[in-house]
C-alpha cells in the first residue's frame, strides 16, 4: 500500500478506536459478504423483472384490460431500474468476490 492509503487507514482506525490490522482484516472478511449480497440482489431483480414482464405480456394478450396491469408494469419498471443499478455495480461485486484486497482498498479510499 502507498503512504496515502496507510494514512487514511490509520485515521479511520483511530476514529473507530481500533487498530489498522483489525480494520483491514474486518474489511477483508466483509468483501465476500458484500459481493454475495449483490449477486443475490442481481438474481432477485432479474427474477422479479422476468415474472412481471411475463405477467404484463400475458395480460396484454387478453381482450379486456385487467386491473392488475398497472401493478405489473410498475413492478417491471422498478425491478428493471434495480437490475440496471446492480449491473452498473457489477465491477465492485466482482472485485469483492474475486479480489477482496482491492475491494477493501477502494472502501478505504472511498472510490
Amino acid at each position: 500500500m502507498n503512504e496515502a492509503t496507510l494514512i487514511a487507514l490509520k485515521e479511520m482506525a483511530l476514529t473507530l478506536g481500533t487498530t489498522t490490522e483489525y480494520l483491514w482484516a474486518a474489511l477483508l472478511r466483509q468483501a465476500p459478504i458484500t459481493g454475495t449480497l449483490h449477486v443475490v440482489l442481481l438474481v432477485v431483480f432479474l427474477a422479479v423483472l422476468s415474472y412481471s414482464m411475463y405477467q404484463f405480456v400475458k395480460q396484454l394478450n387478453l381482450t379486456a384490460v385487467p386491473e392488475t396491469l398497472p401493478v405489473y408494469s410498475t413492478l417491471a419498471v422498478l425491478s428493471g431500474l434495480g437490475l440496471i443499478i446492480e449491473i452498473l455495480l457489477l465491477n465492485r461485486t466482482l472485485s469483492a468476490l474475486l479480489n477482496p484486497e482491492y475491494w477493501a482498498l477502494m472502501q478505504i479510499l472511498g472510490k
